[in-house]
């Protein structure tokens, strides 16, 4: 890796302004980014390990799902993300993940063990449990570990109310991590059409559409504040296997593309 990579890659990690604090969300999931990062209340297949685990729930197969990304097209701040979800009896679902993030000049590593159940009718609870790492060029290791809690609430067919706090237990990595809320509302306003909006701790706006052409094409909008952002993503799916492309912009940087792999057994 060149000088002049170095240096930029250290400058985007140095200004949140510009991109993210450490272990904070890259928006990971080809879905949830073409949504504009909007999917707290959606959160119905392997990516709500990230946004709201209690939509796990939702599964009712083995699911394998794989993530890649290159932020603003720098290969050094690749992201790359491996689950595994189970569903098993009685409503309850267990989920394993590995999410990296960087290359050489900084790397993190992130583990999850999750745990989603059914409360009452129409409402979900689920549980992250994370080991994390930390590794920056010329300032050595870090690890700790987290916990995240999220919500689900079904409010009818048609609406979904979602919640979830991450690192509520302020984890010491050189410094501490914030806890983390963000919380999410769903409306599906035809058939196929569905309209996502989520608020984050940041105060940062979230708003997604997904529209299903049919059974096996979708076509998703999204769009984020702070920096304002815009998305676009595209699904292929049939009964056992889904692709998911998605494309985002920045104010000040390239662009962000990411695909996404799922297998469901």
């Amino acid at each position: 890796m060149s000088l002049i990579s170095k240096i930029i890659v250290i400058i985007i990690l140095i200004l949140p302004s510009y991109t993210f604090a450490a272990f904070e969300d890259k928006i990971p999931g080809g879905r949830p980014q073409g949504l504009g990062g909007a999917f707290c209340a959606l959160a119905n297949d392997n990516n709500a390990i990230y946004y709201n685990p209690a939509g796990l729930v939702k599964l009712i197969s083995p699911t394998l799902s794989s993530t890649y990304q290159t932020l603003f097209n720098l290969p050094e701040l690749r992201d790359q993300s491996l689950n595994f979800a189970l569903p098993l009896k009685n409503h309850k679902v267990v989920a394993f993940a590995m999410q990296v993030f960087g290359k050489n000049v900084y790397k993190e590593r992130c583990l999850f063990l999750s745990y989603a159940t059914s409360l009452f009718k129409s409402s979900y609870l689920g549980i992250n449990i994370k080991s994390l790492k930390l590794n920056i060029i010329e300032a050595g290791l870090a690890s700790s570990w987290s916990v995240d809690v999220g919500f689900l609430y079904d409010v009818n067919k048609n609406i979904s109310l979602g919640m979830m706090a991450k690192n509520i237990n302020k984890p010491f990595l050189g410094e501490k991590l914030h806890s983390q809320c963000r919380v999410g509302v769903k409306v599906n306003l035809i058939p196929k059409i569905e309209l996502l909006c989520d608020f984050d701790y940041n105060q940062r706006l979230h708003i997604g559409v997904e529209l299903g052409l049919n059974q096996n094409f979708i076509l998703r909008q999204g769009f984020l504040t702070k920096p304002k952002r815009y998305t676009f993503g595209l699904g292929i799916k049939n009964k056992r296997i889904a692709l998911d492309y998605a494309l985002a912009n920045h104010s000040a940087l390239s662009f962000t593309n990411q695909v996404s792999l799922t297998i469901i057994f």
